[in-house]
């Protein structure tokens, strides 16, 4: 399934209390007024189905608790624990792209200068002053890279793959050649 018109926000992590409620962690920093003015994005069996945030109680500003509108039990509610939760390439461009955010990377393709493809982006995480990329490998093994202009020679979104040389030696740790 290919989710070209969507970008990975967050996922459904836990039950909270009863009535359809439920915890999620986002990866895109929101505040406190944000406004879920256009469906989220959930897959179930290979569609996309969007759902409309009902309410939303701010914990910080990745983690909330939703109420999806028409989800009313726990029963209901258990099977988006565990999914990921997309907007629209539309909506994430016009409100999150010039963030500094690089959620909109996850799932491109990572091939460096020496050693070719090396996997894919699976998380952005943010350090104090440094974004890391977590890259899962050809064998599954987990690359650690920091994001940094300096080793990134060019992203090409339509083929959504990220082309770099990665300094001497790093990669080293992870890859056998």
């Amino acid at each position: 399934m290919s989710d070209e018109g969507y970008t990975i926000v967050g996922s459904f992590t836990s039950l909270h209390g009863y009535k359809g409620h439920i915890n999620i962690v986002l990866n895109i920093n929101i505040t406190k007024d944000f406004k879920f003015t256009e469906p989220v994005f959930v897959e179930f069996n290979q569609t996309w189905v969007p759902f409309f945030v009902e309410t939303f109680k701010f914990k910080n500003n990745k983690h909330f608790v939703i109420k999806i509108k028409d989800i009313d039990t726990d029963i209901e509610v258990l099977k988006f624990k565990g999914k990921k939760i997309y907007f629209s390439n539309t909506f994430y461009n016009k409100n999150f792209k010039n963030t500094g955010e690089f959620i909109y990377l996850f799932g491109f393709k990572v091939c460096d200068k020496v050693f070719g493809l090396i996997g894919n982006i699976a998380d952005v995480v943010e350090y104090p002053g440094q974004y890391i990329f977590k890259i899962t490998g050809l064998q599954n093994e987990e690359i650690l890279l920091p994001v940094n202009n300096d080793f990134i020679e060019s992203i090409e979104k339509k083929k959504k793959t990220i082309n770099i040389k990665a300094p001497e030696g790093l990669l080293d740790i992870y890859i056998k050649k």
